[in-house]
């Protein structure tokens, strides 16, 4: 069976925008259906990894960005998901840039 890629793109499209609107689990959703759709598809898992973080789950992100790393060809998203890796990994960098990441009040 062929599968359309217009319908993954719709997703993926669709589960972009839900994060935008900060409609996680909406977004999650989407993403988790690319991923069914194509398991071979890098781009999903990256943006799914983002979603388990907002939605507090780090270590399916982390497990996210590793997929992601195993299949993706494009050296700079690579080496962004890597530098996500590193962070998240590491409790005390990952509280000292989203604390740089914070609107400054002044």
């Amino acid at each position: 069976m062929e599968i359309d890629p217009n319908l993954i793109a719709a997703r993926f499209n669709r589960g972009a925008i839900r994060y935008a609107k900060r409609d996680y689990r909406g977004s999650l959703a989407d993403f988790d259906r690319c991923v069914g759709l194509d398991p071979h598809l890098p781009a999903p898992y990256f943006n799914r990894a983002a979603v388990h973080d907002a939605l507090g789950d780090r270590q399916a992100g982390i497990a996210d960005l590793e997929r992601f790393l195993q299949i993706a060809r494009n050296e700079a998203w690579k080496a962004q998901a890597q530098q996500l890796l590193e962070i998240w990994a590491d409790p005390e960098k990952a509280k000292a840039v989203a604390e740089q990441a914070r609107p400054n009040p002044h």
